[in-house]
């Protein structure tokens, strides 16, 4: 990545698969820590990996390493899965906050934002009242 300005966006997207695989360059803990370096505080890295990958785990780990918090989403496609990487933690969010926030997102945008909240409790941790982020 260098070059850039540090802190200069919000939001990076990643979809480094090539056909065959995820790029290696794009899933190691270097990258990771210069993407980081180039997100503004509350700004989150979102990219897309495949959940059967022999590396997700890994990735996702190093991830968790670099990032205040790492958030998993199952994508519509089965397989994939949609990693947002938060450069500050968004706390532990009530369920129901989430379900309030993506019922006006789904108003304004058609995009099923209360199935995203809901799919959020297949991958991550959470309680009954909160999403653990």
């Amino acid at each position: 990545m260098g070059g850039g300005n540090p802190r200069s966006c919000d939001v990076m997207l990643v979809d480094g698969y090539d056909g065959h695989q995820q790029v290696p360059e794009l899933t190691t803990e270097s990258f990771y820590a210069n993407a980081r370096t180039a997100l503004t505080d509350h700004g989150v890295l979102v990219t897309n990996l495949w959940s059967s990958d022999q590396g997700f785990d890994t990735y996702v780990q190093r991830m968790e390493r670099v990032f205040s918090a790492v958030v998993c989403v199952p994508a519509e496609r089965r397989g994939n899965v949609i990693v947002l990487a938060f450069a500050r933690s968004p706390g532990r969010p009530r369920w129901e906050d989430l379900r309030q926030r993506a019922r006006r997102l789904q108003a304004l945008y058609g995009l099923e934002f209360l199935r995203f909240v809901e799919d959020l409790r297949e991958l991550n941790p959470h309680s009954a009242g909160r999403l653990l982020a």
